[in-house]
């Protein structure tokens, strides 16, 4: 077999009639080929029965439906070269398509189909990226985790103003601490609501809600929320009652002449672990059974997420935890599981609980005029202890698509990761 030009040629370019396929080259050749033979670090095509497989560079290999492979054209008459958007008719791509030809040539496996002639074109670094064989997913993010407890206390990331402001090195460096870590801070922000809403602005759209979009509060129980007291708050995340909760919750304080009122702030990822190894059935019940959340303190407000309330751990579809909803203040009735469940699901919340208010897990931090933190809400929980004296909090809300837009928008133009062309 000769892979000198790094493919497999059929038919001479012929024309290959409609009801026959390509030469079937046997699958243990084929494994044999890329397993063990020497020009396996050579980009290299073969069809077999329907399937295109892909070797790369890396010495890894993939395997194609063709099918999959003409829905997926890359061409500019198939995605439009400005929106990213596909043009390609769904019913274009059949379960017999047959490429005429497949060749690998400056990194781009090049196929002419035979049925309607038409020139596909994927590069490889999109192909290995999107390798569905390999259990690739161009949408779940890889990227480091860090978890953390008290001892993340004086040592939370931070930027500064003027570098988040004005740079987007600056703003790339704060998100990339918020997906790391679940929370960034800034530093050296003028103490002026007009601030506080230019710098969420960087990021994105200022989410609206029942409180407004901006807000800028006091302990003047303007709103029917214990946030607007002075009483202690216990770790809860924001937003249980929304179907879609806000992504990030920024906090900035304005002033404060009195004592006490540290924020409290939990990785309950990293406490959502602990309860997994300690009691894999406890942390299996808040992952199976949803408890309605609502928010009724102001007039003309009732909400309730819907169709159906949601657990406090909440699993993509391979198991990985992308989100924590819980709020004990905000929380309805517990109706929605089996009679039998109810002692087990108590049990549960109770090893929860014990777990958030381990110290050891607790990082307290006294916010000071200046400050602005922003909490990834689907991860960190927040809490305030009581205080005393006058205090004011501005901030507001982005939604969790926003902020993950803005990332991978400047990671494109910070680290030359062109996130679009790889992924989409």
């Amino acid at each position: 077999m000769n892979f000198a030009k790094s493919c497999i040629r059929f038919s001479n370019l012929a024309p290959v009639p409609k009801n026959y396929g390509p030469r079937i080259i046997p699958s243990t050749f084929v494994s044999r080929a890329f397993a063990t033979s020497n020009y396996a670090k050579k980009p290299a095509a073969v069809v077999d029965n329907g399937v295109t497989t892909v070797s790369f560079d890396d010495g890894k290999s993939a395997r194609f439906h063709n099918q999959w492979l003409r829905d997926h054209c890359r061409c500019e008459k198939c995605v439009h070269p400005k929106t990213y958007q596909r043009i390609i008719d769904p019913l274009v791509a059949t379960e017999n398509m047959v490429p005429q030809k497949c060749e690998i040539e400056n990194g781009i496996l090049q196929v002419k189909w035979a049925d309607e002639g038409h020139d596909s074109v994927y590069p490889l670094e999109w192909l290995e990226k999107n390798a569905y064989d390999l259990g690739k997913s161009t949408f779940i993010q890889n990227h480091e985790t860090k978890y953390w407890g008290s001892e993340l206390e004086g040592k939370i990331p931070s930027v500064k103003y003027e570098d988040m402001m004005n740079t987007d090195e600056g703003l790339y460096q704060w998100l990339q601490n918020i997906q790391t870590y679940g929370l960034g801070l800034v530093e050296g922000v003028p103490n002026t609501e007009d601030a506080t809403k230019e710098a969420i602005s960087r990021i994105g759209p200022i989410r609206e809600t029942h409180y407004g979009a901006f807000w800028a509060f006091s302990a003047n129980f303007e709103h029917g929320d214990l946030a607007y007291s002075t009483l202690s708050l216990p770790a809860h995340t924001d937003n249980t009652y929304y179907t879609d909760p806000a992504g990030l919750q920024l906090f900035h304080l304005l002033e404060f002449k009195g004592v006490g009122g540290e924020q409290v702030y939990v990785d309950a990822f990293n406490v959502a672990k602990q309860l997994k190894k300690q009691d894999p059935k406890a942390y299996e019940t808040l992952s199976t059974y949803g408890t309605w959340g609502h928010q009724a303190g102001d007039e003309g407000v009732f909400l309730k997420p819907s169709p159906e309330p949601f657990p406090v751990f909440n699993h993509t579809k391979n198991g990985e935890l992308f989100q924590v909803r819980y709020n004990n203040e905000d929380r309805s009735a517990v109706t929605t599981m089996p009679f039998d469940k109810v002692p087990e699901y108590y049990d549960a919340i109770q090893k929860w609980v014990k777990l958030v208010r381990n110290p050891k897990n607790e990082l307290v931090v006294p916010l000071k005029p200046g400050m602005l933190i922003a909490l990834d809400n689907w991860r960190v929980m927040h809490a305030r202890k009581m205080y005393s004296g006058s205090r004011t909090l501005s901030g507001g809300y982005v939604d969790n698509d926003y902020w993950k837009s803005k990332l991978r928008v400047l990671s494109s133009k910070v680290i030359g990761k062109d996130s679009k062309k790889e992924l989409l």
